[in-house]
């Protein structure tokens, strides 16, 4: 991050902003700056107050496991790898601490399914969202993609739910395309459960037994 082309008032402000976002997820937004630079503070403001207030609806109609997987996949369509896999992380780790599983979408998996056609991570994440617990799951990723790829129109407040997530992670690859080439494995979950340090641990744990174990089985 530089403070490059900012002014004096910008610059207190991605100070300002940094601890912010270190106290309430637990790292400092890598982002802010450039987004400050190309909007000014105004701007970026008014996207974070619509982002807060999308992503609080969201898990009110859908809960805080799906919420994240929802804006996991809005980063995926965008091709954001930093919101996709740490949305996606964010979602996993809500489902480890809730449910005690591994989530079917592994966030390591999103540089992968950035270089496949549309078609072809559907038909991967199809597979993966089997079973009965993530049926309405594969339902809302479907539509949300018709949606994004508009194949489809808003018919319902849900579908506004999820053109407005596609929206939203639309703008924000504008400045976090610059990470495209970050390692999967670094980058932190996107919300306060990234603070859970012991947890994300004991999620670290379970998915390399998880890869090992299926390691010995292709072997």
């Amino acid at each position: 991050m530089t403070y490059e082309g900012l002014t004096v008032g910008q610059r207190t402000f991605v100070w300002m902003w940094r601890r912010i976002s270190t106290m309430a997820v637990g790292f400092p937004d890598p982002f802010v700056a450039d987004h400050v630079r190309t909007e000014g503070v105004r701007g970026y403001l008014a996207w974070a107050k619509s982002a807060f207030a999308m992503i609080e609806m969201l898990e009110k109609r859908w809960g805080p496991i799906e919420a994240q997987l929802i804006l996991g996949l809005a980063a995926l369509w965008s091709g954001c790898r930093w919101c996709g896999v740490g949305h996606l992380l964010s979602a996993n780790l809500e489902l480890f601490k809730r449910e005690g599983e591994l989530g079917p979408i592994d966030e390591r998996q999103i540089p992968e399914l950035q270089l496949m056609r549309d078609e072809e991570v559907l038909e991967v994440l199809r597979k993966q969202l089997s079973g009965p617990r993530w049926e309405q799951m594969r339902r809302i990723m479907d539509r949300q993609y018709l949606l994004h790829s508009g194949q489809a129109t808003e018919e319902s407040r849900d579908d506004e739910l999820l053109q407005t997530a596609n929206v939203i992670w639309s703008w924000v690859i504008e400045c976090s395309i610059t990470a495209m080439d970050t390692d999967p494995a670094t980058i932190p979950p996107q919300t306060p459960i990234g603070k859970e340090r012991k947890l994300l641990a004991r999620y670290r744990e379970a998915r390399a037994a998880q890869d090992a174990k299926d390691a010995g089985s292709e072997g």
